[in-house]
């Protein structure tokens, strides 16, 4: 194998490891039932240290929605939305395979 092939393989390979791992986390917070309130954070990194946002030290630099349990909100999110996202991963990650093979 060509040092370039290798090396874009070795891309492909990373961006799939990366997306197989998020798609087993949502996968698991799917079909755990007992999770009925969901809270979607977005941070904006572009302006300080995401470790620090996160960890609620510079708390200016987030948006918060909180899905409450029996809100119609949290119904659609986790039995549809949830289940979309996870779907087009999995489309995602099918492509990245047929380009890893297509090396």
């Amino acid at each position: 194998m060509k040092k370039s092939t290798y090396e874009v393989a070795e891309k492909i390979v990373d961006k799939i490891n990366k997306l197989e791992k998020i798609i087993f986390e949502l996968q698991d917070l799917n079909s755990a039932k007992d999770y009925k309130n969901f809270k979607i954070v977005a941070v904006n990194t572009n302006q300080a240290d995401p470790s620090l946002i996160i960890n609620n030290m510079i708390p200016n630099f987030t948006k918060t929605v909180e899905l409450k349990e029996g809100d119609m909100a949290t119904e659609i999110f986790s039995q549809d939305i949830l289940e979309y996202y996870i779907n087009t991963l999995n489309l995602e990650l099918e492509e990245l395979k047929k380009e890893l093979e297509l090396l």
